[in-house]
């Protein structure tokens, strides 16, 4: 690592911040005791992971020469917190009740490889659809989790999964139209359900008065069936008749 200017009045001419020039003075002052200095030394003088985006940003500004500013830039760019990455993880942490943190070192790195070849739907879909197959197990429900999911060599399986049964899509359609839980289904809410998905729902018995029976019943359905049901109720109401069935969907 090489300084290239001699003088502090021509820092002024560039654009730096506080923290960039701070380390420049830091590095002037470790040079100035030992003029041998290497970056394996100076890396014990600093946290390197607090300075690396500031030692990018100088060299490219041409203030200093670091020989590592290649992969240390390639490392950095890695490790961003894109807005897709923050998106996947505010779904999962809604879906799953938890609070991962979309800046943790693997989860950004696991995330950053798989949305290199698969879409933030497609991820999303896996998401689902492992909450699906696992929430109601003991054992699997605890690989409900960013490492487990979006390792490698899980992700392609657990995709293909996704794909051919379709299980999880029903989610993805809700946060697509905003659906909540426990929110009552009707004709325009389930325009875009997908009629070869599964989607979960609780079904209540109506009296005359539109007023539920009892505690309704669980049931999973397919999109196609659960449009026909719901049409059948709205095609009642609309000929003056009392609806009997109110159709409620369930994330769980």
């Amino acid at each position: 690592m090489e300084l290239k200017v001699s003088q502090l009045k021509s820092l002024l001419n560039k654009k730096l911040t506080v923290s960039q020039m701070g380390l420049i003075f830091i590095i002037m002052l470790v040079k100035e005791s030992d003029p041998k200095m290497t970056l394996a030394k100076f890396k014990t003088k600093v946290k390197m992971k607090d300075v690396k985006e500031d030692l990018i940003e100088l060299h490219e500004q041409n203030v200093l020469h670091w020989s590592g500013h290649k992969a240390a830039k390639k490392s950095v760019e890695k490790e961003k917190v894109t807005p897709e990455i923050i998106d996947i993880i505010k779904f999962m942490n809604n879906l799953y009740s938890r609070s991962f943190d979309p800046s943790s070192g693997n989860t950004v790195t696991s995330l950053t490889n798989r949305l290199a070849k698969y879409s933030v739907d497609d991820i999303k879909k896996v998401i689902s659809n492992r909450y699906l197959e696992w929430k109601d197990d003991k054992v699997m429900s605890k690989h409900l989790n960013p490492t487990v999911i979006f390792r490698a060599k899980n992700f392609e399986k657990y995709f293909d999964e996704a794909k051919d049964s379709k299980i999880g899509v029903s989610i993805m359609t809700a946060e697509r139209i905003s659906l909540q839980d426990n929110q009552i289904l009707n004709t325009e809410l389930v325009r875009d359900f997908n009629n070869k998905s599964i989607y979960s729902i609780r079904t209540y018995n109506l009296n005359q008065h539109g007023s539920r029976i009892g505690a309704g019943r669980n049931s999973r359905v397919y999109g196609s069936v659960l449009k026909k049901l719901i049409k059948k109720e709205h095609n009642k109401i609309n000929r003056g008749e009392t609806s009997e069935f109110e159709y409620v969907y369930k994330t769980q």
